[in-house]
């Protein structure tokens, strides 16, 4: 797959680059407490599945930053504190 270069789009025109985020999604602080608490009793329920790929001690931060750039990971990255 190739990548796409942000900086060529806006050579292109008008143009419009975008990510969507969680809060273009959510219109008040109390929808945002109602979706948090169904996920985390999702979470306590034992119905989600996350996928953890590796974990670095945080000094080993810089580390695990090239493990991710590298585009290796094949879920989620944690940092130990």
């Amino acid at each position: 797959m190739e990548s796409v270069n942000p900086l060529e789009l806006g050579e292109a025109g008008s143009v419009f680059f975008t990510r969507p985020h969680l809060a273009d999604y959510l219109q008040t602080a109390e929808e945002l407490g109602s979706r948090a608490a169904d996920l985390f009793a999702a979470h306590a329920a034992g119905r989600l599945r996350v996928t953890i790929d590796r974990q670095f001690p945080l000094e080993q931060a810089a580390e695990a930053h090239r493990y991710i750039e590298s585009g290796k990971t094949k879920g989620k990255l944690l940092l130990r504190i």
